[in-house]
C-alpha cells in the first residue's frame, strides 16, 4: 500500500496552516502595529517555558511514575480533567506572569492578540507543525520504497504501526489536525485577551475564570474520544463551536 495523493495534500495543508498562519499574523501585526514583536515573542516565551520545559517534562517524568497518577489513568473523567486543569494552570498563570513581568507598559488589547498569536502560534509550530513535517517525510518514503531503511531502526511492532497509520489513516482524519489548530489559535487568543484584562483591571477573579474556560475546552476532547469513542468530526465541530464564541 502507499500513502493516498489526498492524504499527502491534506498534509501540506497542514503544515502550511501550522507555520504560515501564525508567521502570516506575526508579520501582519508586526507591520500594522510597529510594537507588537514584544508581546508576540512573551507569548512564545510562555507556551515554551510552560509548557514544554515545566508541565510536560513533569508529566512524563515525574507524574508518570507516580501510584496515584497511574491509577487516575484509569478514570477517563478524572484524568481528563486532570490534564485539562494542569494545562489551563500552567498557561493561565504563564500568561499572567508574562504580562506583569515583561510587559508592564504594553498592555492595549492587540498586545493580547499578539500575546495569544505568539503563544498558539508556537503551539501550532511545535505540536502540529513539526508531527506533519515528520508525516510527509514519512510518506514519502512509504510511496518511493524508501521506508524499509527508515523501518530497521525500530523495532518491528512500531514499524508496523507507523506504516500502517500513514497508509490506512483517511485523508479527512489528517486534515482534523489542522482545522483543530485554526480553532485553537483562536481559543489561545481569546484566553490571551481575557488574562490581560485581569491584568489590567486588576481582578484575579478573570484568572480563575481563564483557568476554568481553558479546562472546559480541553477536557471534553480528552474524555469524549477516549473515553466514550465520540468519533473526531464531532469533537472538532465542538471546538469550532468555542472557537467561534471566543
Amino acid at each position: 500500500g502507499s500513502v493516498s495523493g489526498g492524504a499527502i495534500a491534506v498534509m501540506i495543508l497542514n503544515v502550511i496552516i501550522c507555520f504560515g498562519i501564525p508567521l502570516g499574523l506575526m508579520v501582519w501585526l508586526v507591520l500594522k502595529k510597529k510594537a507588537t514583536m514584544r508581546p508576540v515573542l512573551t507569548g512564545m516565551l510562555v507556551f515554551f517555558v510552560f509548557q514544554m520545559l515545566l508541565r510536560i517534562p513533569l508529566m512524563q517524568n515525574v507524574l508518570m511514575g507516580m501510584e496515584w497518577f497511574q491509577e487516575m489513568t484509569h478514570n477517563i473523567w478524572l484524568y481528563g480533567i486532570f490534564l485539562a486543569l494542569t494545562a489551563g494552570l500552567f498557561e493561565e498563570v504563564g500568561r499572567f506572569v508574562g504580562y506583569k513581568v515583561l510587559m508592564k507598559r504594553q498592555q492595549a488589547w492587540w498586545d493580547g492578540f499578539a500575546f495569544g498569536v505568539g503563544h498558539g502560534g508556537l503551539e501550532a509550530i511545535l505540536i502540529t507543525g513539526t508531527t506533519y513535517v515528520n508525516n510527509l517525510i514519512l510518506a514519502v518514503f512509504i510511496n518511493t520504497g524508501g521506508f524499509e531503511a527508515y523501518a530497521s531502526a525500530l523495532p518491528p511492532e512500531a514499524a508496523q504501526m507507523i506504516y500502517q497509520q500513514m497508509v490506512g489513516t483517511p485523508a479527512t482524519v489528517f486534515l482534523m489536525a489542522g482545522v483543530e489548530r485554526i480553532f485553537a489559535m483562536a481559543i489561545q487568543i481569546a484566553l490571551s485577551i481575557l488574562v490581560l484584562e485581569c491584568v489590567r483591571r486588576r481582578n484575579l477573579l478573570l484568572l480563575v475564570l481563564a483557568i476554568a474556560l481553558h479546562t472546559l475546552v480541553d477536557a471534553p476532547a480528552v474524555i469524549l474520544i477516549n473515553g466514550y469513542g465520540v468519533n473526531i468530526y464531532l469533537v472538532e465541530a465542538l471546538l469550532g463551536l468555542v472557537a467561534a464564541l471566543a
